[in-house]
């Protein structure tokens, strides 16, 4: 049909479908413009709580076809919400909560709660669903990965199941669906965490119960690794069924994710939906893996079970595991609310914790410390502002070997998770005189009990990236002022000048570590090559 003799309704249609494919290329092709600039660097440990988006992108979106398509999807989306929950209330009624749903009741939450959550995943663009694998008939507990509300979603469409989950998601418009669903509550501050952890073993046992999924990461991700998993869905010891949700897209198009980084620092649930809905499309991939079934020892350890079931997602979508933890975005809400990048107090919590014990009450602690003492807000302490964590002159060579350990990515700047790494290992809770003690017996290599002039270099040689023989010489003169540096010598001038301590302290743990610590990989093998030589002359 030649196209000026075309009506003119149909022109519209045939001018705004040209429209939308040339709008929908322009936004794609911005969108890898932007996250090829925002790539962070090769190499690096991902941040899994930042987006590093262009904001401008979404927000084109919104414009076409988010003008049309968001207030028809909303009403949509309300309408399922408030026909699920009056299901939900319905059900509840009369219905002791401790007792799983038979009959009508049952049926009645099984037909509304897969059709809601079906409409409800299609205006949110969830329509174009690819699942790989089948769930297995006996699965009791299922367990994946997080990126926002959607997989959650699925799983009541696909399997009517119950979802474990945050106390404050209970909200009004739907409090009566997950009731009439028989969610399970947890409360952040850990209030009724045990009576939480009998009733995950309950219902995962006893016949009758829908099956219960969760989301062992307890917070949600940009999906770039699958951070670490909490035991509470492998207590009960039974096979679990793990599931791998991926958004084929999202490197694209509109990313799902519920993280920090986008329209702002902080991206509430309303904007992740709002941008979902302004696609035409958002395709998911739902893959089931095999049944996993603990073995003796993983019953014993849930932890180990849990690890192994991460290692395995993590496989399928081919992506990291990292040791960042829920705490990491506890941090990073808290370095919001004093005004500091959210991405700068995203640690590995997991590592830290770990390595040195560290607390989330000591971590904040730090943040406070750390704000405090970045004078000019940049999120980064330089040496002037790092001497007065420990009251020494900006020239002292004190100073500079304690930023020298500190400094890993061996920059002129300290950045908070250097901070804290440093402040971790210095600030626990071992006495003076057991630091005291523990600094004698690394520093004497020989074990001969006094510190010689070539140990004590050795040692400074590990913290310094350049020492000089005057240095080193000019210490130990100060040190063995009142004789050979005896455990007493050292303990009293270690009393008498505190500062020395930190960086100590400091040395001494970084020799007693094989690796993973805060100074360069090729400092600590020269370390190792003059504490061999040292020693092999002296047996000599």
């Amino acid at each position: 049909m030649d196209l000026p003799n075309t009506p003119t309704w149909a022109q519209c249609i045939i001018g705004i479908g040209v429209f939308s494919v040339l709008w929908e290329r322009w936004c794609q092709l911005k969108a890898v413009e932007a996250e090829r600039k925002s790539t962070e660097p090769k190499g690096a440990t991902p941040n899994p709580f930042m987006s590093l988006r262009a904001v401008n992108y979404y927000r084109w979106r919104y414009i076409w076809p988010g003008i049309f398509l968001i207030p028809l999807r909303l009403v949509g989306t309300i309408s399922l919400l408030i026909a699920a929950s009056m299901a939900g209330y319905i059900a509840c009624l009369g219905h002791d909560k401790n007792k799983p749903m038979k009959g009508v009741r049952k049926f009645l939450m099984s037909t509304c709660s897969t059709v809601a959550a079906r409409g409800i995943l299609a205006c949110l663009g969830f329509y174009n669903i690819k699942v790989k694998g089948k769930a297995h008939p006996n699965a009791h507990v299922i367990v994946g990965n997080h990126r926002g509300p959607f997989e959650g979603i699925y799983l009541v469409a696909a399997h009517n199941c119950c979802l474990v989950s945050a106390a404050e998601n209970r909200f009004p418009i739907v409090k009566h669906a997950m009731d009439g669903l028989q969610f399970i509550f947890v409360h952040r501050k850990g209030k009724g965490r045990g009576e939480v952890i009998e009733t995950i073993k309950k219902r995962a046992t006893e016949p009758g119960w829908p099956a219960v999924a969760m989301f062992p990461e307890g917070t949600t991700t940009n999906g770039k690794a699958l951070i670490k998993f909490k035991k509470g869905a492998f207590l009960a010891g039974v096979p679990v069924q793990p599931v791998a949700f991926e958004f084929p897209n999202s490197e694209v198009d509109i990313d799902p994710s519920w993280v920090f980084g986008v329209h702002g620092p902080s991206s509430g649930l309303a904007t992740v939906v709002l941008r979902l809905m302004s696609s035409w499309s958002n395709p998911m991939t739902v893959s089931y893996l095999p049944l996993a079934v603990p073995s003796e020892a993983e019953i014993k350890d849930p932890m180990m079970f849990a690890e192994r079931v991460r290692r395995d997602i993590a496989k399928t979508l081919k992506i990291p595991c990292t040791e960042h933890a829920q705490e990491d975005v506890i941090l990073a809400a808290s370095a919001m609310k004093q005004n500091l990048s959210p991405s700068d107090a995203v640690v590995e919590f997991g590592k830290l914790n770990r390595l040195f014990n560290l607390t989330l009450p000591d971590a904040k602690d730090y943040l406070e410390k750390f704000k405090n003492l970045d004078t000019n807000g940049d999120g980064e302490l330089d040496v002037r502002e790092a001497a007065r964590i420990f009251g020494l002159p900006e020239d002292g060579e004190i100073l500079k070997g304690l930023f020298s350990v500190l400094n890993e990515r061996q920059t002129d700047t300290i950045n908070f998770k250097e901070f804290v790494m440093g402040m971790a290992k210095v600030s626990n809770s071992l006495s003076f005189d057991e630091k005291c003690s523990l600094c004698f017996e690394t520093f004497d290599l020989s074990h001969d009990g006094v510190i010689s002039r070539e140990e004590l270099g050795c040692m400074l040689r590990l913290g310094f990236s350049e020492t000089t023989e005057e240095q080193i010489n000019s210490l130990f003169d100060r040190i063995a002022s009142s004789g050979p540096i005896t455990f007493t010598v050292l303990r009293e001038f270690l009393r008498e000048n505190t500062s020395y301590l930190y960086l100590f302290d400091l040395l001494r743990v970084e020799a007693e570590e094989s690796g993973g610590g805060l100074v360069p990989a090729e400092r600590k093998t020269s370390f190792v090559r003059h504490k061999e030589a040292l020693l092999k002359a002296e047996e000599e």
